[in-house]
């Protein structure tokens, strides 16, 4: 595949990456502009953006109430959709220094973050920001793996 076509594909998965679990945009205009509502409302009432710079902090919220589907759901939305980020940012760019590629998916993780919280669609949270660029850096070396278990053959 050609680097343009990985750079398309990449790309294409990052805004799905950003409209569907950052924004959380489902194509419920009421709900999402609903939730826009809450956090402003929070904002006026509390004077204060919703936010955790804590570290830590939500992760063992989660962590004591882990039998609950809220939890669980939260857990696996902040993991399971950052992995595929790394394999293809990894796969992108293969000749790229890991540190280049880790640097770049730690700022795009960031980056969706701070989208939260200046589209008021949820709230910085630094526990989210760790997940994701820590499942982000699993799928960076599970690319890492399969490239090195089946190495890339010279066409005949």
């Amino acid at each position: 595949m050609t680097p343009r076509k990985k750079s398309i594909l990449l790309l294409g998965y990052a805004i799905c990456l950003i409209v569907l679990v950052v924004l959380k945009f489902y194509g419920d205009i009421p709900a999402f502009l609903f939730r826009i509502q809450s956090n402003l409302d929070y904002l006026h009432a509390f004077g204060q953006i919703p936010m955790n710079v804590v570290p830590l902090r939500t992760l063992r919220m989660y962590a004591a109430d882990l039998p609950s589907p809220i939890a669980l759901v939260n857990l696996l939305g902040n993991i399971l959709p950052w992995v595929p980020l790394g394999v293809l940012a990894r796969w992108r760019f293969p000749s790229a220094k890991r540190s280049r590629v880790l640097f770049g998916l730690a700022l795009f993780c960031l980056a969706a973050e701070l989208v939260q919280l200046v589209t008021f669609t949820g709230s910085f949270d630094i526990d989210d920001w760790i997940l994701s660029f820590v499942s982000g850096l699993a799928g960076v070396m599970v690319s890492d793996l399969f490239s090195s278990a089946f190495p890339k053959r010279p066409n005949l």
